[in-house]
């Protein structure tokens, strides 16, 4: 799933679902036949069914205008070519380019379920791409001593800088297939022999080729029409197959059976990141961070999805994996291969998504409780973790890490702010009707109530705006971070086909606009940090501004007044403290040289053992808090520390 910062509802949907299954009734009992013979794809006549009803229950409500199909015409090409290593730039063009009328007759076929445009673009597309293949194939011997050869830094440099668009030329696509192939060469050979690591680059051509080779364009292209269409409409709404729905619930489960490891795509395959402890990769001592999975069960895996790679590692309990390792440092024998047979077994993944750890100050102890995402049941594990914190002593000042975290529930975002506040409004939601509804923090106990920082950056999104926003818009706590939170103010919901009309696969609509409870909206505008900290550098291009059909900015009347007792304690005092804060944060920053790197106008990544693969993993990895120094994090605690110190001053001097 392509979607940034989910925040969702798990309610059944009092209201809309009665609707939606209304609606959809005449239908029912021929798209239920239907579903049976087709399986797991959706049929033309299905997707004629939905279309109507999902445009309805959209945030905007739009229409499938000239506009909203041109965009729909991009996706749907993007989803057969997201490499762009099969299109050059003028056939994006024909295809994308039409005029309105066109576009508009498009769009009435899609309401009718007459999809043979898009079924013959697809057929055409994979002829094409398998004819093509086999001539890149029938020329590898030709130009293997291009493919095993050294490339030109600076070529690479460029190819990098526009691997975003489509080539220009048939040569220019040629050439980026011979430069990606010549990347993968280089990594194998550090292992393999020659011949070996030309055959590992050809992995993901030959992959690529047998997906075409078994493509339905008949069965397959209505589902890819309902993607497109989806994305068409806002960039987090989409059509969820079986695989998205897996990877869906697997991101808010608490558990897995696997071996205890967490990793990223990279060329080889995948990179551990962290060796989940009490796993078993842990016990076994084999693994170590940065060490490179490169085969599973026999099967290399360079070049494959990560969920692939995830899906052949995980499996059921007591069930037993090979893997083989390209260590990050060599072993005592000098070699760098390692296998590996792991029994796997239940892994608790709070303990990787909420973790803490203390800081000794002059004025006491600081703690910080990282969260990963908003996951069921994360408020009372938040909460666990900080009365472990507080237990040998009360801390003084606290550091909600919020970085990285891309969201989750929103019952939980209200509850986890409802942790530090007594009581009060927390967000608002507005659906397409206008109407709107406040959520309030019931609970009048505080887990929580000395100083509080929260530290975010670029890719805190959604549930973990709504926190920042609100105990910022309460005073409770000050906001910090190099750069504002992604900006998605909006709530999905998800509707289980298969379960309420007997359609293959979820929907996943934008249903609500949220705001927070000073009456913003967070929408494309994020939370900005109250004090500055300088890191890693800002990914305009990655903003939820800067994405296709992004939700307008709004705002809507505020519900904090003096009424709100935290509001009322806490505002006043941070608005008199702050640019106190500011000043001695700035001072120590401008001291530091551990903030050197992150001074320069472009920073890269050099030392990083593995390439990343996409722009997924690089923001996974810009977005993962890792052990080792962290000046950020160092200075949120001393932020936390100088607030505890000037709140005990002024509770001192009002005694």
């Amino acid at each position: 799933m392509a979607s940034w910062g989910l925040c969702w509802r798990a309610s059944r949907w009092a209201f809309v679902f009665p609707v939606f299954l209304l609606l959809l009734a005449p239908s029912l009992r021929g798209a239920a036949e239907e579903s049976k013979e087709a399986g797991r794809f959706l049929t033309a006549q299905q997707v004629r069914d939905l279309v109507p009803h999902v445009l309805q229950l959209h945030l905007l409500r739009p229409e499938l205008d000239a506009e909203r199909m041109r965009r729909l015409m991009k996706k749907f090409l993007e989803s057969l070519d997201p490499s762009r290593t099969a299109y050059i730039q003028s056939e994006v063009d024909a295809r994308t380019k039409l005029k309105d009328a066109d576009l508009l007759d498009l769009a009435s076929d899609i309401r009718q379920g007459q999809l043979d445009f898009f079924v013959a673009w697809v057929q055409q597309f994979k002829d094409e791409t398998l004819a093509r293949d086999d001539g890149f194939v029938a020329d590898l011997p030709k130009i293997r001593e291009q493919i095993t050869g050294k490339i030109d830094k600076a070529e690479w440099e460029r190819e990098r800088a526009r691997a975003d668009n489509f080539p220009e030329t048939q040569e220019a696509r040629h050439r980026r297939l011979v430069l990606w192939m010549n990347q993968k060469y280089q990594l194998f050979r550090d292992y393999l022999s020659d011949e070996e690591a030309f055959e590992f680059a050809q992995l993901d051509l030959k992959r690529s080729r047998g997906k075409w080779a078994k493509f339905d364009p008949v069965k397959e292209t209505p589902t890819l029409v309902m993607k497109a269409l989806m994305l068409a409409m806002d960039p987090h709404s989409e059509y969820m197959d079986a695989e998205d729905v897996e990877q869906f619930e697997n991101s808010m489960a608490r558990g897995f059976s696997g071996i205890g490891v967490q990793i990223r795509g990279c060329p080889l395959g995948a990179q551990v990141e962290k060796v989940i402890e009490g796993g078993p990769a842990a016990h076994s001592k084999a693994f170590d961070t940065r060490d490179q999975i490169i085969q599973v069960d026999e099967t290399p895996v360079a070049g494959m999805e990560l969920s692939e790679i995830v899906k052949r590692i995980k499996g059921p309990q007591g069930t037993e994996v090979k893997l083989v390792l390209k260590k990050a440092k060599p072993l005592p024998d000098g070699k760098r291969l390692r296998t590996v047979t792991l029994k796997r077994d239940n892994i608790d993944l709070t303990e990787l998504r909420v973790t803490s750890k203390k800081f000794e100050t002059p004025a006491g102890v600081v703690g910080q409780v990282y969260v990963a995402n908003f996951y069921p049941g994360v408020s009372g594990d938040v909460a666990e973790r900080i009365q472990q914190l507080s237990k040998e002593a009360p801390l003084v000042g606290l550091v909600l890490d919020l970085r990285g975290n891309s969201g989750g529930l929103l019952e939980e975002a209200v509850k986890m702010a409802g942790l530090f506040v007594t009581t009060g409004p927390v967000v608002a939601e507005r659906n397409f009707l206008g109407r709107k509804t406040w959520l309030y923090d019931r609970d009048e106990a505080k887990v929580y109530a000395g100083s509080l920082v929260i530290l975010v950056n670029q890719f805190s999104a959604s549930a973990a705006e709504i926190v920042a926003g609100a105990l910022r818009d309460y005073g409770r706590g000050i906001v910090v971070g190099c750069s504002q939170t992604h900006g998605k103010g909006t709530v999905q919901r998800v509707i289980n086909l298969e379960e309420l009309v007997r359609m293959p696969g979820r929907i996943k609509i934008t249903f609500q606009q949220y705001f927070l409870a000073g009456g913003e909206s967070v929408q494309n505008k994020g939370v900005q940090p109250e004090i500055a900290i300088p890191g890693p550098k800002l990914i305009e291009d990655w903003l939820e501004r800067k994405q296709d059909g992004a939700i307008p900015w709004a705002q809507i009347p505020g519900r904090l007044d003096d009424d709100q007792p935290d509001y009322r304690l806490y505002r006043p005092w941070k608005e008199k403290v702050l640019p106190r804060l500011k000043e001695a944060s700035a001072k120590r920053v401008a001291e530091n040289k551990a903030f050197d790197i992150f001074r320069k106008s472009s920073v890269e990544d050099e030392n990083a053992d593995a390439p990343l693969k996409d722009d997924k993993d690089v923001a996974a990895a810009q977005a993962d808090v890792k052990e080792g120094p962290d000046p950020q994090l160092e200075e949120a605690v001393k932020i936390a520390e100088d607030a505890a110190v000037l709140w005990s001053q002024e509770s001192a001097a009002t005694k």
